[in-house]
């Protein structure tokens, strides 16, 4: 008799509350509406829009099954590591060829002229080669290349070109030869007549790096310096892979101008190289699309695969981390540097006064 009484009490309470509800939506004329879903992400928006484009162009480009990429990007481990990945998702082989950017630049022009397209995509850091001939590449938009907006927009300064890597500008030194006292901790330390005669010095005409290098020491601290650098009488290497080899084999002191990724196969094998990050210089380094590309969907495909995490991840793993990606710590915790590094980016844009300036100071 009591639990029949509870549950009548308990019925009319609910009663009660459902009539005053009634009451309360049809006193004030409103309803009570549920909550709506919360949008999905920027991202997610934007994976779901892109995802039918995208499945198109991985479908076309695996049935290109191939593409050759041109990079004057060193060391050829970085090259080879990001093609294997790519490899190992899609199926599609990357054929490598890998030069110095002037030696690039000159072979695309001779191809050109002969009406030869042999490259897909384009690997390199002077930009002004990119902006001269806008004709011989692709829009790098959201049209050509489906699910670019997913990547960071402080990448994709330029539509014919974006960056996917960040590099430091160094000076490498050996463990062994060189005291803690000795060094350097500024540009300028290099004109210590502790170093003369033993300096490797990467020729500034093989890369428009390079030269926005010496451009970028020109402007800070003279011509005085770079006929200074050049009175320390240095050996003239092609590029900072070949001066990280003379540095690690003791056959000079130092060398530079250098990336941080130049030594990063011979610091993995505890070689007795290390080097000093300077600030104030950097090299970004781009990707982009030839527009007569013989595999067209697998260069825009590969390009794609560049911009991404995992190559972000792979090619600072392989630099023990001394690289910067323009994704956050979040995403790319194997990087040391994030979201676009604070360093001043070279100006690879030199003009040709200067690049004969530069030219006759450092190398005369």
């Amino acid at each position: 008799m009591h639990k029949r009484s509870s549950f009548a009490v308990i019925a009319g309470a609910i009663a009660v509350a459902v009539a005053f509800t009634s009451f309360a939506v049809a006193s004030t004329g409103h309803s009570i509406k549920a909550k709506p879903p919360a949008k999905p992400a920027l991202a997610d928006q934007l994976k779901a829009k892109e995802a039918p484009y995208l499945q198109k162009l991985i479908a076309a480009a695996k049935n290109e099954g191939q593409l050759t990429v041109y990079t004057a990007d060193s060391p050829p481990e970085m090259n080879q590591s990001v093609a294997d990945a790519f490899k190992a998702k899609y199926g599609i082989q990357v054929n490598i060829l890998a030069l110095t950017e002037t030696q690039l630049q000159q072979r695309l022009g001779g191809e050109w002229t002969a009406g030869v397209q042999n490259a897909d995509v384009l690997t390199a850091a002077a930009t002004q080669f990119i902006t001269d001939n806008a004709s011989h590449f692709v829009a790098m938009d959201d049209k050509n290349v489906p699910g670019l907006l997913l990547t960071p927009k402080q990448s994709r300064p330029s539509n014919l070109y974006a960056f996917f890597h960040v590099n430091p500008t160094v000076i490498q030194y050996n463990t062994n030869r060189v005291p803690a006292d000795k060094v350097p901790k500024k540009w300028t330390d290099m004109l210590d007549p502790f170093w003369k005669n033993q300096i490797d010095l990467t020729d500034v005409r093989s890369s428009g790096s390079y030269m926005a290098w010496g451009l970028y020491m020109l402007r800070l601290y003279g011509a005085s310096y770079l006929s200074g650098i050049a009175a320390q009488n240095p050996k003239l290497v092609q590029s900072g892979t070949v001066g990280a080899q003379d540095v690690a084999a003791g056959a000079v002191m130092a060398s530079f101008p250098a990336r941080t990724v130049h030594s990063a196969p011979l610091r993995t094998q505890n070689a007795p190289i290390a080097f000093t990050v300077l600030p104030g210089s950097a090299s970004s380094t781009y990707t982009s699309v030839l527009s007569a590309a013989p595999h067209p969907n697998a260069a825009r495909l590969y390009a794609l695969f560049q911009l991404g995490i995992p190559t972000a991840k792979i090619l600072c793993n392989l630099n023990q981390g001394a690289l910067g990606t323009f994704y956050s710590a979040k995403n790319v915790p194997e990087c040391k540097y994030h979201e676009g590094p604070k360093w001043k980016p070279l100006d690879t844009n030199v003009p040709s006064d200067a690049v004969s300036t530069i030219t006759n100071l450092l190398l005369k």
